[in-house]
């Protein structure tokens, strides 16, 4: 019963876990869409564009080098480039370093989001992917209610971002004191130490929880060791035709992605115009309220 009751309450750990994961991994990347006109006034695409391509090559890529570094190292280099992109973007006085904050907080998204739906293998799948999945939305909401109100209060962007530092401790805390460390990272350290694991170590890696499968075991020997995980194996060609066979996933997902970050990147573009005159620029911003006065006007007695 304690032990049925132990691993209860690891699996919800797990799920509150990739929820704060995903809510944190893409709040930054709400709060720049969010903060684009000050970011870059005569320019607003180029935010959204340097918010999504180093996300979208850091998820081509990926495959590729992901299994030479451990899941730890990459959440601790996704808050590095938090700290990064919020100082950056806080501090700079050129459009074009402020870009560059945004892009690192965009490579911080790809490789945590990235990381985490692959992590999301060595625990209790599906609920851990829903459970990331509802933090990610949710972050759309957080993201925009932060930057209202820090609107509402009349803080600068600076300000804003400032008080966003929290954002990098969050996500370390939650890696490294509610989630239950994935037992491929102990594998793998130990295996570039040269070490090898019996398989009751590997059994108290996994916390006890009988969430395993048989794709999951491949990196268990015949002999009672652990083997290589079966990624170490694969070569490039290998990899390369893995992805391929995503295909009827991946087309349409982009085609969907691609044509939303169009719409997106090249409708706020078209409302900075004109460019160089700053008053017209802001006749676009008006209150809510202003727009909706002629509809208003309709209704009255």
């Amino acid at each position: 019963m304690v032990d049925t009751q132990c691993c209860l309450l690891g699996l919800r750990r797990n799920y509150v876990a990739f929820w704060v994961s995903g809510l944190l991994n893409n709040f930054l990347y709400v709060v720049m869409n969010a903060g684009a006109n000050s970011i870059n006034e005569s320019g607003i695409g180029f935010v959204y564009l340097a918010n999504v391509v180093p996300t979208l090559f850091v998820k081509a890529t990926g495959p590729y080098w992901f299994h030479l570094v451990s899941y730890r190292r990459r959440v601790l280099f996704c808050a590095l480039m938090m700290v990064s992109s919020l100082m950056t973007v806080a501090w700079s006085d050129t459009s074009h370093l402020k870009l560059l904050g945004v892009c690192m907080a965009s490579v911080s998204v790809g490789i945590g989001e990235s990381s985490f739906l692959g992590m999301a293998a060595f625990y209790d799948k599906q609920p851990c992917i829903k459970s990331w999945s509802s933090g990610t939305g949710f972050a759309g909401i957080a993201g925009y209610m932060w930057a209202i109100l820090f609107g509402a209060i009349g803080a600068c962007f600076q300000v804003q971002l400032m008080m966003g530092l929290w954002i990098p401790l969050a996500w370390v805390l939650t890696f490294e004191c509610l989630l239950e460390r994935p037992w491929i990272d102990t594998v793998r350290d130990d295996l570039r130490r040269g070490h090898s694991i019996a398989n009751d170590e590997i059994g108290a890696l996994k916390f006890g929880i009988p969430y395993m499968d048989a794709g999951d075991a491949q990196t268990v020997a015949a002999t009672g060791e652990v083997d290589r995980p079966i990624t170490e194996y694969l070569s490039f060609r290998s990899r390369f035709m893995f992805i391929i066979r995503l295909w009827p996933y991946m087309v349409p997902l982009t085609t969907v992605f691609a044509a939303e970050y169009t719409i997106q990147a090249g409708f706020w573009t078209v409302i900075g115009f004109p460019v160089t005159d700053k008053k017209s620029r802001q006749e676009w911003y008006r209150r809510p309220e202003d727009y909706w006065e002629p509809v208003n006007a309709l209704f009255r007695p």
